[in-house]
């Protein structure tokens, strides 16, 4: 380390200081220093900068996407828990909403599942011994509409009925595409009865 004068005041600094500590002029210099792989670079300009090694720009980048992913996650996760407990409000579904697909007042994602997990049922009870596999089986919903009963809903539709290796049924007396019926009570979401015909 040498020594060497301010160009401001005069006096005696180290030529490693960045600013003069008597009066705080920048010191009029070119000078690169590694330490901990941070590098320093002073100019004579208007003010000094420092720059930071790329590995700690890379950790700044990094932590500030993480940051934006974690925060919209969460907008994300709360906007759909918000909308999973307005789909099954009994208050907020008095009238058939035209915005579902099969027009019920349930999501269409939760109605499937409902049909699906009773056609299910149906088919491994009523033609399981036929070698149908329910898990081969296609379902189609035609229409979902108002039962009988006021808190009632019936989905129409058709189910196909394969085997494990996913070759349609035959049988003699009939087809194996055969309609369906599935009645599900809204005051609980839960299926109330399947006809398969």
């Amino acid at each position: 380390m040498s020594l060497i004068n301010c160009k401001v005041c005069g006096k005696e600094i180290s030529d490693k200081a960045i600013m003069c500590p008597h009066c705080g002029e920048p010191v009029v210099t070119s000078y690169n220093a590694k330490d901990d792989n941070n590098s320093v670079n002073l100019h004579q300009s208007k003010g000094v900068n420092v720059r930071l090694s790329d590995r700690k720009i890379l950790i700044i980048i990094v932590s500030s996407v993480l940051a934006v992913v974690i925060i919209t996650s969460a907008i994300i996760l709360s906007i759909n828990r918000d909308n999973l407990y307005s789909d099954s409000d009994d208050s907020a579904s008095s009238s058939i909403s035209s915005s579902y697909k099969y027009g019920a007042e349930i999501s269409d994602s939760t109605l499937e599942y409902l049909v699906e997990s009773a056609l299910y049922s149906e088919v491994s009870s009523k033609y399981g011994s036929s070698g149908a596999d329910p898990s081969s089986c296609n379902y189609s919903i035609n229409k979902a509409s108002k039962g009988g009963a006021m808190n009632t809903i019936v989905v129409y539709g058709t189910v196909s009925l394969y085997d494990k290796y996913g070759k349609l049924l035959s049988f003699k007396k009939s087809s194996a595409i055969k309609d369906f019926e599935v009645t599900i009570d809204k005051s609980t979401w839960k299926v109330k009865s399947t006809k398969i015909d």
